[in-house]
């Protein structure tokens, strides 16, 4: 006994065909990994530079804090300026050491990125100046001479800190005009 199989054969000839669109988010999805899984040389020189200033910027702080209660009252701005710093750091080392880190995240994604090391750098700019104008102004008639130094030991940090972001920033910008894509 046959059954009438027009309205089956039908419904499978009215089927979209899929096996493109599928095949194009696996050829897409690969395109955004490195091959076997190994992160590329960038990925590789860039959580290098990052994870340094990472650990510079802890350091820049302690720093601070000691010399602010050792020796002389340090500037809050630039206190606020190196903890922004370690976030910014902090998300980025995350975001290139998560197994997840080739997923579009908005908030981690290479474009964030730059503009919060941009941030960064105004604000350790802004640092610098208060730095300047107000540990070092008038530092001669008020503090000592090991006073100055360490307020000299902190701006130079400071401006180290500054560089490194901005090297991050110009690494980040040469590879989105050479490649045109996201990293993340």
């Amino acid at each position: 006994m046959r059954l009438p199989l027009s309205g089956l054969q039908f419904s499978f000839l009215s089927l979209p065909n899929t096996s493109g669109l599928v095949r194009k988010q696996a050829t897409s999805t690969t395109q955004k990994m490195s091959p076997s899984g190994i992160p590329s040389l960038y990925e590789i020189l860039q959580l290098g530079i990052r994870a340094t200033v990472l650990v510079g910027s802890l350091a820049v702080l302690a720093l601070m804090i000691f010399v602010r209660v050792k020796f002389v009252t340090i500037d809050t701005w630039s206190i606020a300026a190196v903890c922004w710093c370690i976030c910014v750091d902090t998300a980025e080392v995350f975001r290139l050491l998560s197994t997840g880190r080739r997923t579009n995240v908005p908030w981690l994604s290479v474009t964030a990125m730059i503009t919060l090391d941009l941030i960064s750098v105004i604000f350790l700019t802004g640092a610098i100046l208060a730095t300047l104008f107000s540990d070092l102004s008038h530092s001669r008639v008020e503090r000592t001479r090991a006073q100055i130094g360490w307020c000299l030991v902190v701006f130079w940090c400071q401006i180290a800190l500054a560089g490194y972001h901005f090297m991050l920033v110009m690494l980040h910008c040469f590879h989105r005009c050479k490649y045109g894509t996201e990293l993340s």
